[in-house]
């Protein structure tokens, strides 16, 4: 199939391309992910928490739970 077919076919049923991040929504994942988690991140960048966990893992940033352990 064409690209046009693809994107008409998509667009006929109502589906968008993923939002990329920002530079900013970067910088907040990475000050902040580790203490906070994905939870309280996706809620503030209005987010999904899978995609906050996802592109933390492709940062290599991990969630330090309140014991100070890493997961």
């Amino acid at each position: 199939r064409t690209e046009e077919a693809v994107r008409k076919k998509a667009y006929m049923l109502g589906l968008k391309a993923p939002n990329k991040w920002t530079p900013k929504e970067k910088k907040y994942l990475i000050e902040n992910y580790a203490k906070y988690g994905a939870k309280e991140c996706a809620k503030f960048l209005g987010r999904t928490e899978e995609a906050v966990r996802k592109k933390a893992y492709m940062l290599r940033i991990k969630f330090q739970n309140r014991k100070g352990e890493r997961k």
